[in-house]
């Protein structure tokens, strides 16, 4: 049986931030937020293909919130509100 791309991401997510807490810990203590791209990208998951090959218009930060953890926004339309 094959994995889709989207169980796969959503596993290899997991597997490296628990919970969503743990990932916006990391989010927003990375002096870059490129620098957390790039360690995914490392670990085999290029966020910017990801979205491409999913149709997907969401920044990396949205991307990981809405594959890893269920979460149909997080950031994206909270962000101009404030």
């Amino acid at each position: 049986m094959t994995q889709s791309l989207r169980d796969f991401t959503k596993a290899a997510l997991k597997k490296r931030f628990a919970s969503l807490d743990q990932f916006l810990t990391r989010w927003n203590t990375a002096d870059r937020k490129q620098a957390v791209v790039e360690e995914l990208e490392a670990e085999g998951l290029p966020l910017g293909a990801i979205a491409e090959e999913l149709r997907s218009d969401l920044d990396p930060f949205d991307l990981v919130c809405h594959l890893a953890f269920d979460e149909s926004r997080c950031r994206g339309e909270n962000v101009w509100r404030t």
